[in-house]
């Protein structure tokens, strides 16, 4: 009896063990590789024809590896001039992202919008950038981006602009490499 347990014990085993196998077989032959947004970016936006170089770190958080995180933009545009003025955004945007499918991820930034006209640099409102990048190879990524810029009311909340949304917002990047070299004697 204790034979015919321990037999089947063992068939059991041997039967976890080649599905495990044949799990971990057919993961590894997936045909597309998976990459996390995770790292420093140097990009292009093309908006309104005119290409914008921007950079961009996403961080994963702790608990969270290459599902969510933190993102970090700079971009440094020229002023455009609108109905409301001519306005301009600060070079930072903070923000989040979160991966919604393989290897595309999800982000909203926010960047603080100042008046680049009559009194420079007063804050008059915020500009929310959102849209995906979907990374395409170990160093590379394309995406889509919108914008909404929003003015403060007198009660301090913000509220959409008029006529101040755009979007399909192309965006393509490369990873920003590590560059090793010899000291110099």
């Amino acid at each position: 009896m204790i034979a015919r347990n321990r037999g089947m014990l063992l068939s059991l085993a041997a039967i976890v063990a080649l599905a495990a196998v044949s799990v971990s077989a057919s993961r590894s032959q997936e045909p597309e590789p998976s990459y996390s947004p995770d790292g420093a970016w140097f990009a292009t936006a093309v908006f309104n024809g005119m290409p914008l170089p921007f950079m961009d770190i996403y961080t994963s958080n702790p608990t969270s590896q290459g599902r969510a995180g933190t993102v970090l933009c700079t971009l440094s545009a020229p002023a455009l001039e609108t109905p409301y003025g001519t306005l301009n955004g600060t070079t930072t945007g903070h923000g989040n992202w979160i991966r919604v499918d393989k290897n595309q991820f999800a982000f909203t930034v926010w960047r603080i919008l100042v008046d680049a006209g009559s009194m420079p640099g007063t804050p008059v409102g915020a500009i929310k950038f959102w849209g995906t990048i979907t990374v395409t190879g170990p160093d590379t990524f394309t995406g889509t981006m919108n914008a909404q810029y929003y003015a403060y009311g007198l009660d301090g909340q913000l509220s959409p602009l008029p006529g101040m949304k755009f979007e399909g917002i192309t965006t393509a990047g490369k990873r920003i490499a590590v560059e090793t070299q010899e000291p110099q004697q």
